[in-house]
């Protein structure tokens, strides 16, 4: 089904008031007083559901995750996806502007890394190129939980390197009675943002219904100095005169909008709904200064489970998504190249009962099947037109052994990958077809894990992980060969590549400890490692809280202090990666020495991932005012410093060379304070310079940024208001991404101020 109606049936700003205006009190005229706000998830706060279908509190998952919701996630919510999770443990982001950016998990990015929505891949470009952007925009979504490490036992070949799950409530899985819903607004940034989003959900305890809508505007980045690097400039010079932008990088503004209706029917024991997603958005690329991308994207989403059913299946879950996603990039006002890409995936999955003599043994099985098609029409359509279709087989089982527990399961996946001729791309200049013959390849890939997970004494456990993943190749991978303005390359693939090939292992320690059983006050647990601070849900570990104001859920069962600690290898056997050759292109794909375009091969090397992530959340003080605290009813405030670590080193194991955009050494260090409504944060960001890249690539420099953020929570009636005030990069420091393909002439904003305001009702 296309419904091709939708595709006029545009958001326009206003509309982000509308489930705020529909959702005013006047049901509270009737009698019926508000519901309390929506959860932030369909999952329980502290339950992460990424990367374990059984479910699993943050502490007793054996792959290293973390989460992302209330309060900190408004606060660290940036224009784009990767810029938004970028300050966790291990994950940093592709960085092409404010407005695209994909997550990257220990180095891994592009069809490594699952970027999903409730459990269903995100269909879009975004993994073909950096200047394409993720289709979901963090202003609309609950909740994000991010799986370090393989997570393609669930989830297929491209979560090799780990899986991101933004999860919304636009199919409501849990009965709703009344009215409830909110309203974001915020203003300022490096990005002189305005936006506003709001959501509604509705029942009478059967049925509910959810409606949400959003929108975001920003201006060109705000930078410290100039656009382009020190060492960009120098090489600038040499080559002749180009422009040198300052103060602010030209082509970078953005507008964006959407929002989403959704319904279900639900009952004690399951639910079945449907939803239907919009999401456009209009944006730069620095890369290009005269060229904008619209970008449009149309999904419809179904969504069912039955639970407690007798016998030896007990419950099953069955999900489906279908998207249609067209971006166009403009040049000058004029249509270049098209990008088309519509596909469909579901998913069942059914929890069984205890087998045979293993009575304590639980899990889940399950079918995943996916078929997409690809089309690029234009000028720089580099790769033909496409068809993917895989279909998988998966197995996840969960053994308590004493008070730890043993988890395996393994993947069988069937995919085929072809692409057809098109005589409509011939090359001016030599006459010849860029795609002069149809290709399919045919893979097979298999993947399987073991891991551990075992409690010790005073608050210790350790955790194992050990994977075999593979992948089937993209189909740009296989299939490209045409010019790439956006990354100044021009591209060619190889249709001869096999499956690709991995093993990983993980080693984890985990601590948390001190005075415990301590109730907080606040009204999200809060997390290490992360600014979650009373009643805030951080992006750490575990789930400890602070104090704050609201209904009280975030105990601290094993003390206020943790910390973890995570070394791993993820060792390619043919890592699929594009490599410089030295030569140059023209455009027509011609060999030319004075070619605009560097030659960009993509080829199978061994190669070796190795690294660390540490965090850590300790309680330095309690009971405590600082100066000028005003002595609000309570026991004074709490202080916590945060810490956390993690560096990436990659190599091309063929060569000895360090394989391209991999971050550096990564630091941070953070105070969170909180009294009674009031939370206040300052933290140091540091990035060691990246001198280890490979040959054409430019080292970056080091970078300290200081942080500041403060949030104050009141109650009107039923009604909860939060106020919060970011500042971000105080001392007005250049800062240059090393994962980035623009390090060198789009850095990241100067000194900025944002302020918001989330309301529930």
């Amino acid at each position: 089904m296309h419904f091709r109606y939708f595709r006029h049936f545009r958001f326009a700003p206003w509309m982000a008031l509308a489930p705020l205006i529909l959702g005013s009190p006047a049901q509270a005229q009737q009698g019926q007083a508000p519901a309390l706000p929506l959860e932030s998830s369909t999952a329980p706060p502290s339950v992460i559901i990424t990367g374990n279908p059984l479910g699993s509190a943050l502490q007793e998952m054996v792959s290293p995750a973390s989460v992302l919701e209330g309060t900190e996630l408004k606060l660290r919510a940036q224009g784009s996806l990767g810029e938004t999770l970028r300050h966790l443990p291990g994950v940093s982001s592709t960085y092409f502007g404010p407005a695209s950016s994909r997550p990257i998990i220990r180095g891994l990015d592009g069809d490594r890394i699952r970027v999903m929505q409730n459990g269903i891949g995100n269909l879009d470009a975004s993994a073909l190129s950096f200047d394409h952007a993720v289709s979901i925009d963090p202003i609309a979504i609950d909740r994000v939980e991010v799986v370090r490490g393989p997570a393609a036992l669930l989830y297929g070949g491209n979560a090799i390197g780990g899986a991101v799950n933004v999860l919304t409530n636009r199919i409501p899985e849990k009965a709703i009675q009344g009215i409830q819903g909110t309203f974001d607004t915020r203003a300022g940034g490096d990005a002189s943002e305005r936006g506003a989003g709001s959501s509604l959900a509705a029942g009478n305890g059967r049925f509910a219904l959810h409606a949400d809508g959003f929108w975001r505007q920003t201006s060109d980045l705000s930078i410290p100095g100039f656009a382009r690097s020190a060492r960009q400039r120098a090489l600038d010079a040499a080559g002749g005169n180009v422009d040198q932008p300052f103060g602010r990088v030209p082509g970078t503004l953005s507008r964006t909008s959407g929002g989403a209706l959704g319904g279900a029917l639900t009952w004690d024991d399951g639910f079945a709904g449907v939803s239907y997603t919009n999401h456009a958005s209009n944006y730069g690329s620095p890369a290009e200064r005269n060229v904008r991308i619209d970008l449009h994207s149309d999904r419809y989403d179904a969504a069912a489970e039955v639970r407690n059913l007798p016998g030896f299946i007990t419950s099953v879950k069955w999900k489906a998504a279908y998207t249609d996603y067209v971006h166009r990039e403009i040049d000058g006002g004029i249509v270049g190249t098209n990008f088309l890409n519509r596909g469909i995936e579901t998913r069942v999955e059914a929890a069984h009962a205890a087998l045979g003599s293993l009575r304590n043994l639980k899990g889940v099985f399950g079918v995943q099947v996916s078929g997409a098609r690809f089309a690029a029409l234009g000028p720089e359509a580099l790769v033909p037109p496409t068809s993917t279709q895989t279909a998988a087989l998966y197995l996840y089982e969960e053994l308590p052994l004493g008070r730890g527990k043993l988890s395996f399961g393994g993947r069988i996946e069937r995919a085929a990958v072809s692409a057809r001729a098109d005589v409509t791309l011939i090359d001016a200049s030599t006459g010849r077809l860029r795609f002069a013959a149809d290709q399919s390849s045919r893979f097979a890939p298999a993947s399987a894990s073991i891991g551990l997970l075992q409690p010790l004494a005073q608050g210790w456990s350790v955790t194992a992980n050990l994977a075999h993943t593979e992948r089937a190749p993209s189909f740009s991978e296989l299939y490209a060969n045409g010019a790439h303005a956006a990354t100044g390359t021009y591209e060619i693939g190889s249709a001869g590549f096999t499956a690709e090939k991995s093993n990983a292992l993980d080693l984890g320690v985990r601590w948390s400890g001190g005075t415990g059983a301590r109730a907080g006050t606040g009204t999200n647990a809060g997390g290490s490692g992360g600014s979650g601070s009373a009643g805030d849900t951080g992006s750490g570990q575990h789930g400890h809280g602070g104090t704050g104001t609201g209904s009280s859920r975030n105990h601290e069962p094993t003390g206020p202090h943790s910390a973890s600690l995570s070394v791993y290898q993820n060792r390619f056997d043919n890592y699929l990666t594009g490599f410089t050759t030295g030569r140059n292109r023209d455009a027509d794909g011609t060999i030319n020495p004075a070619g605009e375009l560097r030659e960009f091969v993509y080829r199978a090397a061994p190669a070796r991932f190795t690294g660390f992530e540490a965090e850590a959340r300790v309680r330095l003080f309690e009971h405590l005012y600082l100066p000028g605290d005003a002595r609000l009813p309570g026991d004074g405030g709490t202080l916590y410093l945060e810490a956390r670590a993690d560096a990436v080193r990659a190599a091309n194991l063929a060569t000895g060379e360090a394989l391209p955009r991999i971050a550096p050494l990564r630091t941070s260090l953070a105070l969170n304070y909180a009294l009674a409504r009031a939370t206040w944060r300052i933290e140091a960001q540091h990035a060691a310079a990246q001198t280890r890249t490979p040959a054409g690539e430019l080292p970056t420099d080091g970078y300290t940024l200081w942080n500041a953020s403060g949030s104050y929570r009141l109650s009107i009636g039923t009604t909860r208001v939060l106020a919060w005030l970011k500042a971000t990069n105080l001392g007005n420091r250049e800062a240059r991404l090393a994962t980035s393909v623009l390090r060198d002439s789009v850095p990241l904003g100067g000194r900025a101020l944002a302020a918001g305001v989330r309301i529930d009702f």
